[in-house]
């Protein structure tokens, strides 16, 4: 980051601090840009995990609420109140923050961070709620910015919105930031559990999109090879009894962990012989870039989404078609022999990637 640049007052809005991905890109970036620029971070709600992650010198405002028009009209009040120059919005705040795009005219940058492929994240819905769903959607195009995190993304967007994007004058592509000294240094630590040589560990959010069904059906077919495999599971969601039963129904369930939200997986994904991804859609997926950096193996979906813009086939891992556990199973094996060193990520380093958000939100 330029230290000649002029000091800025920004803004990152977040639904709350969650322990996802989105928010740990956010609060990562927060945290990076506060050594030069006075750094808000604005909370609907002033809860989650990743509170202990933000550094002193970014000031945590809560919103109160992180319904609609309220939301949007208290932003817009915090705005003005702090005197923001840019503001940045992600997940259910990207699209508060583009409306008020409309309300700061000329005082506010505001700039929306699509944060999933959102063709796939509109087939959740049907009838009504699909059209109400795409019409939400489209109030992004309101945004003075909007930043993707993939090439897959900024198409998808382009392509399924009928084209209304296309006459958006700035929609940007910037790869979510990787901090690789401190994922080395945390990945140095005790994990706190014994770890197997042919263990496996998957890390995100227990929900459909996710499909760990498909990773724990793969993982019972890789134990007949590896009898004293274990399958690490890092995350939090409604699942866990319904992954729990499926497990059961294939005979592992005692060979599965449940570790919950873990503050520093790191140790745990470095240890692992294999990282699984069998996600049915991503945006951009940080925890397998992670696992990249630290030279894990990965056996990853090939879903919609940037998966494809980390992953390299049989170098740092593989690839199979999203719900097919058999090819999975398959790669597993070929992922345990594989050796990864080599791996470039200079491309996501986070003073890199902070540099790009700085450049497109001074952009004219």
């Amino acid at each position: 980051m330029s230290r000649a640049s002029n000091k800025l007052t920004i803004a990152f809005v977040l639904p709350d601090a969650r322990g996802g991905g989105a928010e740990n890109v956010t609060i990562m970036l927060a945290n990076h840009l506060s050594k030069w620029h006075n750094i808000k971070l604005f909370l609907g709600k002033l809860r989650g995990d990743n509170l202990k992650k933000i550094d002193s010198g970014v000031q945590i405002v809560e919103i109160g609420t992180t319904r609609g028009a309220v939301a949007v009209l208290k932003i817009n009040r915090l705005s003005r109140m702090h005197k923001i120059d840019i503001m940045f919005g992600t997940l259910g705040m990207a699209h508060a923050v583009a409306l008020n795009s409309i309300l700061l005219r000329r005082k506010t940058k505001c700039i929306a961070r699509i944060g999933n492929t959102l063709s796939e994240d509109v087939k959740n819905w049907s009838g009504v709620k699909y059209v109400a769903m795409y019409l939400y959607q489209v109030v992004l195009i309101l945004a003075d910015v909007i930043v993707v995190q993939s090439d897959f993304m900024k198409y998808d967007l382009l392509s399924f919105l009928f084209g209304a994007f296309k006459r958006h004058s700035s929609i940007h592509r910037i790869y979510n930031p990787i901090n690789v000294e401190m994922l080395r240094r945390l990945s140095c630590m005790d994990a706190g559990v014994d770890i197997g040589e042919y263990d496996v560990v998957a890390v995100g959010r227990l929900s459909r999109q996710k499909d760990l069904q498909t990773a724990i059906t793969a993982f019972s077919m890789y134990r007949e090879n590896y009898p004293g495999a274990k399958f690490h599971i890092v995350g939090q969601g409604l699942l866990v009894k319904e992954l729990i039963e499926h497990a059961k129904s294939l005979s592992v369930e005692s060979y599965l962990v449940f570790h919950g939200y873990v503050e520093n997986p790191y140790p745990l994904m470095k240890s692992c012989r294999i990282f699984l991804s069998s996600s049915i859609y991503e945006g951009f997926s940080n925890v397998i870039l992670e696992a990249v950096a630290l030279n894990t193996a990965v056996v990853v979906s090939n879903c919609p989404g940037g998966n494809a813009e980390i992953v390299v086939e049989e170098k740092n891992g593989f690839f199979f078609e999203v719900g097919d556990y058999q090819t999975m199973y398959e790669k597993m094996l070929k992922a345990v022999d594989l050796e990864v060193n080599s791996n470039d990520i200079s491309s996501f380093d986070i003073n890199r990637i902070s540099e790009k958000y700085i450049e497109v939100a001074l952009e004219k």
